[in-house]
């Protein structure tokens, strides 16, 4: 049986793990933005973008396939781990081949060699060991916790020591190769298994993944296509800007919203059946998430300047302006990820794929109209039309799962009121001090008093939605826990987990 001290004690490793790698990331990108240049920062993103795009291409949803199966056999893992090794290896010697044609067409000669060097992540990722998917099915975090601490810690320390002995990008290159390398051979100390090739089972296992790997196609492009976008237009310096404002603005969705809004799937799974019920958790998970992130986005973008000026230094004064236009984006992505997740609570995959495949249409028309402007303005347009798409998503969820009185109208109201009334303050206190730390010190302590005072005098309902959500979360551990187990119910696993 799964009890609901395990579900809660995975989940903490789970947060825990990516707070690690973002803030071990974050620290790595705010001293390597004073060692290397916008140029070294713009080629890099263009590596990682190309070579992650492959690495979906290559994808064959081993991961999802061995976790979501009831019983599994050496002959699953081997499979698993045998077509991950043709399809990494295949994308691989493709990716070595078309590496001058993708360098030409980007008009980034460099591109060329760190394309062919950084394409080893793929293969190397596909060493690891199969068995690592039983410790997940399992709900045993420990191991990955620790090996992951490792695996970033020692990237860390590599990365830096590098970027300042070399002064350039090699250094990242070579860090993502070694922590790739580090982890996949650290993998098999966590989770011992000896790997044999077979395709016993691989016309199953195909079954499941290849509409998988479809939709993270289309939903890599869409999430990728405006930095693209930006690399074919402008110089890898404008790129290495854009890349790093659009990191920026991202931080608080990766590390709040994302692991945070983990347990809503189980949670609207749970009250799908109940309208009312459904429509209240809706409610509540949208006024939580409004509250977090609407003052984040506000914040940067009133203030993008300071932030800018301290966390990057003066090479990076033109990421200011972008960066204020990614608020839009952060402000549509986290709120999107509430109404996807309840797509899928309702076996919507098919809609969510329609959605998809629409919004990359209009982030794609977008950008065409943004074509001659500056960085700054492809920025504001892929917000807008974020934004655009987050409505169109939202008014087909209320109304395809006929969700009644399911949006927060009065919390929304109290944030936005707090948030500007925030915004205006910080501004007016902090505009005489003329030391960038100075000024955003005090931006981001009379922001955060101020929103948090007008946030306790007007949002007695937006604190009783979110104790009323820590209830419902505690009633679905519970549930969990008093679930017959496998061996009692006879149910396959994930349908007792249901």
């Amino acid at each position: 049986m799964i009890s609901a001290q395990r579900v809660l004690g995975s989940s903490a490793l789970l947060v825990a793990i990516k707070l690690i790698h973002r803030s071990l990331g974050l620290i790595s990108t705010l001293v390597l933005a004073r060692l290397l240049t916008p140029t070294d920062f713009g080629l890099v993103a263009l590596v990682s973008i190309i070579v992650y795009f492959f690495d979906v291409l290559s994808s064959t949803g081993s991961d999802e396939y061995i976790i979501r199966k009831a019983e599994v056999s050496r002959d699953d893992l081997d499979t698993a781990w045998t077509l991950d090794q043709c399809m990494k290896w295949a994308l691989w010697l493709l990716l070595q081949l078309t590496a001058p044609a993708i360098a030409t067409f980007l008009e980034q000669p460099a591109l060329e060699n760190a394309l062919r060097i950084g394409a080893f992540v793929l293969p190397i990722n596909a060493l690891a060991s199969a068995r690592i998917n039983l410790l997940k099915q399992d709900l045993r975090y420990r191991g990955i916790f620790w090996l992951s601490v490792i695996q970033r810690a020692a990237a860390f320390f590599l990365v830096i020591a590098l970027a300042w002995h070399w002064q350039n990008y090699w250094a990242m290159i070579v860090g993502d190769l070694f922590a790739s390398l580090l982890f996949a051979a650290g993998s098999y100390r966590i989770a011992p298994h000896r790997p044999r090739l077979t395709l016993l089972h691989a016309r199953q296992q195909w079954a499941f993944s290849s509409w998988m790997l479809f939709k993270g196609v289309i939903g890599y492009t869409r999430s990728q296509v405006d930095t693209l976008f930006v690399s074919k237009l402008f110089p890898a310096a404008t790129l290495g800007q854009y890349h790093m404002a659009r990191d920026i603005a991202m931080l608080p969705a990766h590390n709040v919203v994302i692991p945070g809004t983990e347990p809503l799937l189980a949670m609207f799974r749970l009250s799908r059946e109940a309208p009312d019920a459904l429509a209240r958790h809706l409610r509540i998970s949208l006024s939580a998430v409004a509250a977090l992130i609407v003052p984040a986005a506000v914040f940067i973008a009133c203030f993008a300047k300071s932030i800018v000026q301290v966390l990057l230094g003066p090479q990076w004064t033109q990421a200011a302006p972008i960066l204020a236009s990614m608020s839009l984006l952060l402000l549509y992505f986290c709120h999107a990820v509430v109404y996807e997740r309840l797509l899928v609570a309702h076996a919507r995959v098919r809609l969510l794929f329609a959605l998809d495949v629409l919004s990359l249409l209009i982030v794609a028309a977008a950008l065409a109209l943004a074509a001659s402007g500056t960085a700054a303005e492809v920025a504001l347009f892929r917000g807008l039309a974020g934004c655009l798409n987050l409505l169109i998503l939202a008014g087909i969820c209320h109304t395809s799962l006929h969700l009644k009185k399911a949006m927060p109208w009065w919390p929304f109201a109290v944030i936005a009121i707090a948030t500007s009334i925030a915004a205006l303050s910080a501004e007016r206190l902090s505009q005489n001090l003329d030391q960038p730390l100075a000024a955003l010190a005090a931006q981001i302590t009379t922001f955060g008093l101020v929103y948090l005072l007008l946030l306790g005098a007007g949002g007695i309902s937006l604190c009783r939605t979110e104790a009323a959500l820590i209830r419902d979360l505690w009633r679905r551990h519970k549930h969990i826990s008093s679930t017959p187990s496998r061996a009692k119910s006879g149910l396959p696993r994930e349908k007792a987990l249901d």
